[in-house]
């Protein structure tokens, strides 16, 4: 399962594989931030856990 997780101080956010290995670190200030996840999830499989900060 492919987790999402912002964890990150500094306003990036990381796709976590199954294992918690950051695949992918998505730049706050990248442009279309939105479209940009959704383009990275559709590399992995179909369902995702979004997971917040506590």
């Amino acid at each position: 399962m492919t987790r999402i997780t912002d964890r990150n101080t500094n306003g990036s956010i990381d796709i976590l594989d199954d294992w918690g290995r950051c695949r992918y670190t998505i730049q706050g200030n990248e442009t279309g931030l939105i479209a940009d996840i959704g383009r990275k999830l559709a590399e992995y499989e179909d369902d995702a856990e979004v997971i917040e900060n506590e």
